[in-house]
């Protein structure tokens, strides 16, 4: 399991969720975000993202699990930090 902790720099609405679960979707890894209040959300779902969605400037961790979870990591929280 890799983890990591990150301040979202604009709200994850629908284009920035529906690039982020295509971003972690490309990875066999489940990739998980966990909020601010708890909620546990599917970063390959971007239908429970927009449902949940975390807002700018919170603090939130993401967690990926897999054979390529270093990866998948890698690559959203590259598109989290804006690169």
């Amino acid at each position: 399991m890799q983890m990591a902790r990150t301040r979202l720099l604009e709200d994850l609405h629908a284009r920035p969720a529906i690039r982020f679960s295509k971003i972690c979707s490309g990875f066999q890894s489940e990739v998980k975000i966990i909020t601010e209040n708890g909620s546990v959300l599917d970063g390959k779902n971007f239908i429970e993202l927009l449902g949940k969605y975390a807002k700018k400037g919170q603090e939130i961790i993401v967690i990926s699990e897999g054979r390529d979870e270093r990866e998948a990591l890698q690559a959203a929280m590259a598109f989290l930090k804006g690169e």
